[in-house]
Order: C-alpha cells, then structure tokens, then sequence
C-alpha cells in the first residue's frame, strides 16, 4: 500500500500494533497532565481504541461519566495498573471517538487529554504529500526518497578517508544521482561513536567547496550534515537546500534560525549524548518513549525559532546513544513516530547492530542494510539514508512492483 493510500483516513493509517505516545503536557500543577506519561491508539475491526495509564482517581471517574453519553463508545477500566492510579480504555469509530473529545474538551477535569489525544489524532491522519524546498519540493510517493552519503571526513565509521580528495567526492557524489539518489548528504565531522569534534573552519574547508561545485552540476537537492550554525549559512548559501541536524538543536537551536533564513527544511535528529560518549552506557526509561519526547521538544525549539513545521523531517537516530536492543525496538515501533505528524528519515546504513546480527564488518553490511530499507518501505517511511544507493534503489523497485496491486486498490494508478 501506498503512503498516500495509507494516510486516506484514521482507520488505514494508523498501524494495527499499538502505538505508544509519550504526553507532551506540562506537567506543573496539573493533576491529571503529571499523572499522564503516554497513552496507546490501535486500530480495531470497528474504529480506534484508546488506553491512557496511571490515571488519577478523578479523571478516571468523569472519563467514565462523559463515555456513558455516548452509545457508540465502549468504556473499560483496569484498576490494577499502577498503586498510584488506574488505566482506562476507550473505543468506538473515529467520528465518535472525535465528538467525545471536543465534549471532553468542555471539562475541567479532561480539557487537557482531550487537547492531547485530538491533537495527536490529527497529526497521526496527516497526510504529508512533500518537502518544500526554497525552489521547489521534495515530493514523496509509493517509496521512500533516497539520500545518499557523501563523507568528507577522515575518520567517519564507514568510509572515512575515502572522499577526503575533492575530485573523489565530486565522482562519487555524481555516481550516487546516477544510481538513483533522491538527496546528496554531504558531511564534513565525523558523527561515529567517540569521533572528536573539528572546528567551524575546517568543517567548512571540507564541505563548501564540495556543495558549490555539486550545485552547479548535479540536479537533485544537497543537504549539510552538521550542528553549526556557521557551518549551515555557508553551505545554504553554497548551494545547500536542506540542512541535517543530528544533535536534534541540542547543540544550538540557531541551526533553525539558519534554516528558516534560508527557507531551509531541517532535519531532527534524536541522539542521546554526543559522539565521544553517545555508546558508553546509553539508559532509557521507555526508549519510545523517551524519543518522541525528545524529538517533541526539538520540534518545538525549531518552531519557536520561526520554522514552520512543514519544513520539519524527525529521525530516530538508529545507533545514536542507543543499544542493539534499543534499535530493534525502534523498528519495531516505528509507526510510532507517526505521533509527531512530520515525514520521517531513518538512517541505518552499515550500522553497527547490523555487524552484531549479520558478523560482517561495516564496509560488508549493504545486503543487511537494504533489509531495513524493505522495512522502511513497509512502514511508509519518507526517506531512507544509505551509502548503497544502486542497491537500494533496485530493491524499492521490486517493491514499488510488488505493491502496484495495493495502489490500483486504493484507485491510484500504478508507477
């Protein structure tokens, strides 16, 4: 099935696995917001259903009272949840599950998990056609868009010291848009686990010259890989269109100012910690959890900053501040991140949980990478970020044929 196919409602977008959703309430002073820390939404043969954990005794009570006005609504509690509250569940079709809240909306005890469940409803069904670019968009169809990696570092995981050599990286850059490549990512600092950061100067001297003289020559869009503020404005004004933020605006929320100076999307990253100590002892409480409140925050900072949301890409950050175990539970909930309502980017090229699985080092982990492309596509993911582009474009080919069926079903014409 399509991505456009997927999002025509409630009912097909959401996944039939249960999503999580971390509360983007604030938590002072209010009884039922610091009692809330997610809520789960699956879909069901009739509609939608609803849990929310550790509710307090009050909440619980009027969600009860305010369910049994609406015949269509079916009502389940479960006081065993937690010492400190109960859990409550709700299900009914998504119009009814709608007129629920917006009455919940009138109440002072539910005014703010109707707020919160409404809004996430809506950003779940959100139907996110394109990117917009400065000069045009990045438009998403039946498969992700591709971005390829372009490393201009000596001492990145993979290829480090590979495209050091500026005509090497021209080469390889128009290789990639040869292969098949959507994007070209062009970094010039190293992000692996214990890299040291480079100064402003040097990261420069690595990446602008390489962007000025792809945007004269390559007819796909370049993103900047960086944290830099500084770093950003000279590679948007080189010939950068996107800028890619792996620290999530941890490191300076002014990346996003950069960006939207330059009507630039930018892309959220989420990392725990940073490169020299990102995998020394990576801790979540809920790392799903976790992560969505965390890429919460970074999308409030950049809007904050003048941003538009619609210029937004989130990314998990496979690998980043995370174990092997926590990278499988993220693809394995990664319809969870469809919570947020922006097009998602998942980066797990030659990864090291790959090696952990698979036994092969990382220049031999390409055949294991496009397994997690196929999954990509599966979930509807909007852009995958690979070192393999020939590859990886084949395989979404295959996929793209196999799930022609799904688009003629949906009425669309296939590709």
């Amino acid at each position: 099935m399509t991505t456009a196919a997927r999002h025509d409602s409630l009912e097909t977008t959401l996944n039939p696995r249960v999503l999580r959703i971390a509360s983007s309430l604030d938590d002072a002073g209010n009884e039922f917001a610091s009692a809330l820390r997610r809520f789960a939404l699956r879909t069901t043969a009739d509609g939608l259903a609803i849990r929310v954990d550790a509710l307090p005794q009050k909440a619980g009570d009027a969600i009860r009272s305010l369910a049994a006005t609406e015949p269509g609504v079916t009502f389940e509690e479960d006081t065993t949840v937690s010492g400190s509250g109960r859990g409550v569940s709700l299900a009914g079709s998504a119009s009814v599950l709608a007129r629920l809240f917006q009455d919940a909306s009138r109440s002072g005890e539910l005014s703010d998990v109707a707020r919160v469940l409404e809004d996430t409803l809506q950003r779940a069904a959100r139907r996110v056609d394109e990117l917009p670019l400065r000069d045009g968009a990045l438009r998403f169809g039946s498969r992700p868009l591709i971005m390829g990696i372009v490393n201009r570092t000596p001492d990145s995981f993979s290829d480090g010291g590979c495209y050091t050599d500026l005509d090497a990286a021209i080469e390889h850059a128009r290789a990639l848009v040869a292969d098949g490549a959507d994007v070209i990512d062009i970094g010039g600092e190293s992000t692996r686990p214990g890299a040291a950061p480079v100064g402003d100067e040097e990261e420069c001297a690595r990446v602008v010259p390489l962007i000025r003289e792809l945007a004269a020559s390559i007819d796909v869009p370049i993103s900047i890989d960086t944290t830099k503020p500084a770093v950003a404005e000279r590679a948007l004004e080189a010939g950068a269109r996107i800028v890619n933020d792996v620290s999530g605006l941890a490191e300076s929320s002014r990346l996003a100012e950069v960006a939207s100076a330059h009507d630039a999307p930018l892309i959220l990253m989420h990392r725990l910690g940073t490169p020299r100590t990102m995998q020394s002892d990576p801790q979540y409480s809920d790392v799903l959890g976790d992560l969505l409140r965390s890429l919460r925050r970074s999308i409030e900072t950049a809007e904050r900053a003048g941003l538009a949301r619609e210029r937004l890409v989130v990314d998990p950050g496979i690998g980043f501040g995370k174990t092997f175990e926590h990278n499988i539970e993220i693809f394995r909930g990664l319809d969870e991140l469809r919570a947020l309502g922006l097009p998602i980017l998942v980066g797990a090229s030659r990864k090291a949980f790959l090696g952990k699985i698979t036994g092969r080092d990382a220049e031999d982990r390409d055949v294991a990478t496009l397994a997690t492309v196929t999954e990509c596509a599966q979930h509807g993911i909007e852009i995958v970020r690979v070192h393999d582009v020939r590859g990886t474009r084949e395989v979404l080919a295959v996929f793209e044929a196999l799930h022609a069926r799904d688009e003629r079903r949906a009425g669309a014409a296939p590709q």
